[in-house]
């Protein structure tokens, strides 16, 4: 148990879009197409908040995050988050709805944050942006 406490000492933000090539996967397991939201320090770290909006005209969809904690990818990517987002209709007077996840999550060194989106439904992508920290 540790006798000090640990603080952020390096407050980040990551921004990712997802589309059909880089995040477009279904799978609950094992997803084949990943994108990487970002890799931890080698002092571990924390994520507060994640912010995902629709950057055009979508369909509904789930953006799935992942953690790897051994940076390989693969069948070690264990799913933590799904955040559902409505469908959205592009226009020139109205904003686009989208989500926020309150993450909370403690990650250790090196471990990675990825994300996918269903393929089928993001014609135009889902702009993801994180606000983490490394202690």
């Amino acid at each position: 148990m540790a006798t000090t406490p640990s603080f952020v000492g390096t407050p980040k933000f990551a921004n990712i879009i997802l589309n059909n090539t880089n995040g477009g996967d279904t799978a609950y397991q094992n997803p084949t197409t990943v994108a990487t939201v970002f890799t931890i320090g080698s002092t571990g770290g924390r994520v507060d908040t994640g912010y995902l909006r629709p950057t055009g005209t979508n369909a509904s969809c789930v953006v799935r995050f992942w953690v790897d904690t051994v940076g390989t990818g693969g069948a070690l990517n264990r799913l933590i988050q799904e955040v559902p987002l409505a469908a959205t209709a592009s226009t020139g007077v109205a904003a686009l709805a989208g989500n926020t996840w309150s993450a909370r999550l403690i990650l250790p060194a090196s471990a990675v944050l990825r994300a996918t989106v269903a393929n089928t439904a993001v014609t135009n992508g889902v702009a993801i942006s994180v606000e983490y920290g490394e202690f």
